[in-house]
């Protein structure tokens, strides 16, 4: 991904466009969350418990797509559904977010001021610590995001996120 106008876009034309936060891993107790930059009209992501990032990376994923929510663990296998279809509409400017506490999966929306819980499951796939992430389908169509932020619950403040230039990948 690529910065422009001060929020994360994708390559233009390109596919699955990913970032993650390179200079730490979190968790295992860890969220992640973002600020939208248009409706979803394609997916636009964000993933925790990211361990080796790459072709064979693992971690846990929310896909929000339109205002469809689909929530996935990634191995050497590929994507497997845990969750969804849930329907929950966001547009420019909500943020989404995505929570691990023990194998506690929780997506979550924040629309009209207020965080709410779009889906809540148990799984226990990925249980160690990791990179946070972001990921674009069709980036360079609108789908920017900004404020991206996360950490290890207890350890960072929720909000104090951190600079958009230091997103490796």
């Amino acid at each position: 991904m690529k910065l422009v106008s001060n929020a994360a876009d994708g390559v233009t034309n390109a596919v699955n466009n990913s970032s993650y936060w390179s200079a730490a891993t979190f968790g295992p107790n860890c969220e992640v969350y973002v600020t939208l930059g248009a409706t979803p009209a394609s997916g636009q992501d964000v993933a925790l418990r990211i361990a080796n990032p790459g072709a064979s990376w693992t971690g846990y994923i929310i896909d929000v797509n339109v205002a469809t929510w689909n929530l996935y663990y990634h191995d050497a296998g590929g994507f497997h559904l845990i969750a969804g279809p849930i329907v929950q509409a966001v547009g420019a400017g909500d943020k989404i977010g995505l929570e691990a506490i023990g194998s506690q999966i929780t997506a979550y929306a924040f629309t009209a001021g207020t965080w709410s819980s779009v889906m809540t499951v148990s799984d226990s796939n990925i249980t160690g610590t990791g990179y946070i992430g972001m990921c674009s389908v069709n980036a360079g169509t609108g789908n920017t995001f900004d404020d991206f932020s996360g950490g290890t619950i207890g350890g960072n403040a929720p909000g104090m996120g951190f600079l958009l230039t230091g997103i490796g990948h």
